[in-house]
């Protein structure tokens, strides 16, 4: 602290030879660099771990209890709580937004999450789209990838699961999808389409229906019900 000149960046670096003047900056801490471990929050900004480039870089008093790690990671969210997204753009979110209690791991985990909660997102595009909603789970790579608002309660495991899935003017809810590529869906856009409490479990189950309304269908098995449309 104090009043005068103050450095705009720190370089650590290493040199070939204990006199040498050529060096290798090995890391550089800027202005641009966020990292607080707990001991140097923002005022009323509690029990927060941060670390990377603009990591964080919106959070407001009231906020506890997150951990930001990566470039970007929980960027934009404000005074929301008990976050964890770990992964470049992991839970970057819009600015001005608040979400808490998602977890997000992996590079885009729920990238554009404004005020959504209780979610989880595992692996690379994980609910990637994903803005108002709540209590769903999608582990795998682009599992869950395209749900953006009001979709809840849906459970999707292994990569490309529910990845199409996007409710529009209808309800996608309590659908488990387990398994490569199951229960793909559609954008069923502004149609009133219900696709809710099915269960498909396989490599491909259930993975025609599209945009079409699918209610308490069961598909277990590799390419169970592929070919049913409706």
């Amino acid at each position: 602290t104090g009043v005068g000149n103050h450095a705009t960046s720190v370089h650590i670096a290493t040199a070939a030879t204990y006199n040498s003047t050529s060096t290798t900056t090995n890391m550089k801490i800027d202005n641009n660099s966020r990292i607080s471990l707990g001991n140097n929050d923002l005022s009323a900004v509690t029990s927060t771990t941060i670390f990377g480039y603009l990591a964080g870089q919106d959070i407001a008093s009231g906020a506890t209890s997150n951990t930001y790690f990566g470039s970007y990671a929980g960027s934009e969210n404000t005074d929301g709580d008990d976050n964890t997204y770990i992964g470049a753009n992991a839970g970057l979110g819009v600015n001005g937004n608040a979400n808490s209690s998602n977890v997000g791991v992996g590079k885009d985990a729920l990238l554009a999450i404004t005020t959504g909660g209780s979610n989880v997102a595992i692996g690379k595009e994980a609910m990637l789209a994903a803005t108002a909603c709540g209590t769903n789970i999608a582990i795998g790579a682009e599992a869950l990838k395209a749900i953006a608002v009001g979709e809840e309660n849906n459970i999707a495991i292994g990569v490309g699961a529910m990845y199409l899935m996007d409710e529009g003017a209808g309800d996608i809810d309590f659908n488990i999808a387990i398994g490569r590529n199951a229960l793909i869906g559609g954008d069923v856009a502004g149609n009133a389409t219900q696709i809710q409490g099915n269960i498909a479990i396989g490599y491909q189950a259930l993975d025609a229906t599209s945009t079409n309304a699918q209610t308490g269908t069961i598909a277990i098995g590799h390419q169970a019900l592929t070919a049913l449309t409706s």
